[in-house]
């Protein structure tokens, strides 16, 4: 991270109109003098003196403060992994290897048994995002419809329980 040194304010530039205020600033990681635009430190755009290997322990840092070499999870249960500074989906990364091609825009990769971390081939399908988006309404469907069987036999099975005891009172 950089350390702030001090403060410029602004200057005239040769035309006479005000210039940026810029910080100096001092890098974390190797200690070299950088001279940066206020707006930009502040904004968040400068974390390093941008040496590559400072860029990449600074991102390194970043990552395992938010958590993402923690377990390799996404905060929605789905495997990451961090390559060249980049983040991925593990299961897009299988079915782009798969299928031989960068999936499109509007593909989407759908887990058959619907476990996010089940990454296996057999397990993984391609789909438009209006295909998936059917597939699931159409599971939630049946879900509901499961729900309303499971309630009618909770009740058929306390109805022919109440029965029973009534019958064995009787005998």
């Amino acid at each position: 991270m950089l350390e702030v040194i001090s403060l410029k304010t602004s200057v005239l530039t040769p035309k006479g109109k005000p210039s940026k205020a810029y910080v100096i600033c001092r890098c974390g990681f190797c200690g070299n003098i950088k001279i940066i635009y206020k707006a930009r430190l502040f904004k968040g755009d400068a974390k390093t003196c941008g040496r590559k290997e400072c860029t990449h322990r600074s991102f390194l840092s970043t990552c395992k403060a938010k958590g993402l070499y923690k377990d390799g999870l996404t905060s929605d249960g789905y495997k990451r992994v961090c390559i060249n500074r980049k983040q991925f989906l593990v299961h897009r990364l299988i079915i782009e290897k798969y299928i031989g091609r960068k999936l499109k825009n509007n593909e989407v990769v759908h887990h058959l048994n619907g476990i996010k971390t089940d990454n296996r081939i057999e397990n993984l399908e391609v789909l438009t995002g209006s295909v998936h988006s059917k597939s699931h309404a159409e599971r939630l469907i049946e879900i509901a419809l499961l729900k309303k069987k499971v309630e009618s036999l909770e009740k058929r099975i306390e109805r022919l329980e109440q029965e029973k005891i009534r019958l064995i009172k009787v005998s």
